[in-house]
């Protein structure tokens, strides 16, 4: 073995001897190594190779995907991503995606999440965003129930006639937020009801409770299926994505690089086409009792 491959004796190379015990012989045009020094290098080749064996496997190791992602993101956006997630999981089956839901948004370096998913308005400034999946579209809903014996509003401005369920986010109401062509709105809307679980918000609509401002691809089978109508169809555009968001201050791991890299490439089914509002007068409450279509 060539002295010069033992990476760890080139700490006692700078002495002739190691622990009064002389390990090389060394002129002005050469190092050799005593017989001592010889059965010193036999000893640590074996450990040595073990090391760089490790240093090796875990190089490879940065660029092979496996262990924990852990995430944080709202009830709906798991829902949505669900079978992005069971791909991601088949194409890596290292991978473990741990999944917290709490619609309200945190900091998810503080609380020791990999990264997050929320849309992009709600993403911090400081953060590498990047769009997974379609655009997202909030709407108005109401049963044909509660909407058979109402006037249909045609405005936002219509709504005040209106009994409204209204959602908190992270403690506060959010409000109900519109935009046609070059005018925007944002209202905070009266209602008896408030509610901060998605699926609850969905119920309270279904039962007549009023109207409902949400997440379009939540309600998504129940406005195909007639159980759901939404209004002002023209005040409510599509906005950004949902984003797979993280820390551009600390080391990717290569499960959260091979996420990125998958989400980039990742479509979702487009939204449903709602039932327009003037389809509503051919709805009578019987008829939405057997969950016929519009």
């Amino acid at each position: 073995m060539k002295l010069d491959d033992i990476h760890g004796v080139l700490a006692v190379a700078r002495t002739r001897s190691f622990r009064g015990v002389r390990l090389f012989h060394r002129t002005t045009r050469s190092v050799t190594l005593t017989e001592a020094g010889s059965r010193f290098i036999e000893g640590v080749a074996g450990p040595l190779s073990a090391i760089d064996a490790a240093v090796t496997n875990a190089k490879a190791d940065s660029d092979r995907p496996y262990g924990t992602l852990r995430l944080n993101m709202a009830v709906s956006a798991a829902r949505q991503l669900a079978g992005f997630f069971t791909e991601f999981t088949t194409r890596y089956p290292d991978m473990v995606v741990d999944v917290t839901t709490d619609d309200a948004s945190i900091d998810i370096v503080r609380h020791g999440f990999d990264a997050g998913v929320r849309v992009r308005e709600l993403v911090s400034q400081d953060m590498i965003a990047v769009p997974i999946g379609g655009p997202q579209r909030m709407v108005v809903v109401g049963s044909p129930v509660y909407l058979s014996d109402r006037e249909v509003p045609e405005t936002p401005m219509d709504l005040r006639s209106h009994r409204c369920v209204r959602g908190r986010l992270g403690g506060a109401i959010w409000p109900w937020e519109f935009q046609r062509e070059q005018e925007t709105l944002s209202l905070d809307v009266a209602g008896a009801l408030i509610l901060d679980d998605t699926a609850t918000m969905i119920e309270a609509a279904l039962n007549g409770a009023g109207l409902v401002y949400i997440s379009a691809w939540t309600v998504r089978e129940h406005l195909a299926q007639g159980r759901l109508v939404q209004v002002l169809h023209d005040w409510t555009p599509t906005f950004s994505p949902l984003c797979l968001y993280y820390s551009g201050h600390r080391l990717v791991p290569a499960g959260l690089r091979a996420m990125v890299a998958m989400a980039r490439s990742f479509t979702k089914e487009p939204l449903p086409e709602a039932p327009r509002q003037d389809q509503i007068a051919r709805v009578s409450p019987s008829q939405s009792a057997v969950g016929e279509d519009m």
